[in-house]
């Protein structure tokens, strides 16, 4: 991993893990939350999805970014399962064997990280630092509890590219004017 990728993530971006009685329930269901997620299939969403993505953009509200609000709303339930699955700080994959096995979780995860990296953006606007701060750590956190968690290349490469993601998007915060010191202390490398 290249060294601008390799954030630290200080211990007030950390998550609480919570103890489950059933540690089969414990993890991230990675498998539920893709059966609940609808990808951003209009060209005018993709396109501004992808411009909000670049590290120096802001959201900004155009007829796109609207689309692409709709999709955020829309996955709002898939984000829900993947956000509790980081608060509980486990993360177990599918078992995966066989070449030709399909692994459907694995499309979406990449663009759970998307969403949230957008929905810091969106709260930077309206400078809610501290919250986009949280979304920024959470992805990061997602991405390093797939490259911990047990499964196959795939999952950790895709793992690393997420994390990229958040970093991405810490750098892009900590850019920002009027950012607080105490978000800056929090995101410092």
């Amino acid at each position: 991993v290249s060294p601008d990728l390799q954030v630290r993530i200080p211990p007030e971006l950390g998550y609480v893990r919570t103890d489950l009685p059933d540690e089969q329930n414990a993890f991230i269901p990675w498998s539920q939350a893709a059966a609940r997620f609808s990808a951003l299939t209009d060209e005018d969403g993709e396109e501004a999805l992808a411009l909000i993505l670049e590290e120096g953009r802001s959201f900004q509200p155009t007829a796109g970014g609207e689309r692409v609000l709709e999709w955020l709303k829309k996955n709002g339930e898939a984000l829900a399962l993947v956000e509790a699955g980081i608060r509980r700080g486990r993360c177990r994959l599918p078992e995966v064997t066989g070449p030709d096995t399909e692994m459907p979780y694995l499309s979406p995860l990449k663009q759970f990280g998307e969403m949230k990296v957008v929905r810091a953006k969106l709260q930077a606007s309206f400078s809610n630092f501290d919250g986009a701060a949280s979304e920024l750590a959470d992805v990061f956190r997602m991405g390093e509890m797939m490259c911990r968690g047990d499964g196959v290349l795939i999952d950790y490469l895709v793992g690393l590219a997420i994390q990229g993601q958040g970093a991405q998007g810490i750098r892009w915060l900590a850019a920002q004017p009027d950012v607080p010191e105490a978000v800056l202390a929090r995101l410092a490398v």
